[in-house]
């Protein structure tokens, strides 16, 4: 029988966000920060927490508008192709 190996781990977003793109990413690291080499897994999960709207969010003057807005059009831009042809038709990786 294979060893049990249970472990968390928790993240925030510096700022709000609605972006699959971000939380793909930000699941992404935190697996491979608990992920074993050798552990055979049935299940795997990432919760995040804290999440809330953007709209209503003051930014501050670092923030980068024009990297939000091209997430925001490149988010759009899956939508449509969801609703046209499928979920199954284009994900992100």
């Amino acid at each position: 029988s294979a060893p049990f190996y249970n472990k968390s781990i928790t993240g925030a977003f510096s700022q709000p966000t609605d972006s699959a793109l971000d939380f793909v990413k930000a699941a992404t690291k935190m697996v491979s920060h608990i992920y074993k080499e050798g552990i055979k897994y049935k299940k795997c999960g990432v919760i995040l927490t804290g999440l809330e709207p953007k709209a209503g969010h003051t930014y501050d003057l670092l923030t980068d508008f024009e990297a939000i807005e091209k997430k925001e059009q490149l988010m759009k831009t899956l939508d449509n192709v969801h609703t046209k042809f499928g979920k199954k038709k284009l994900g992100i990786s």
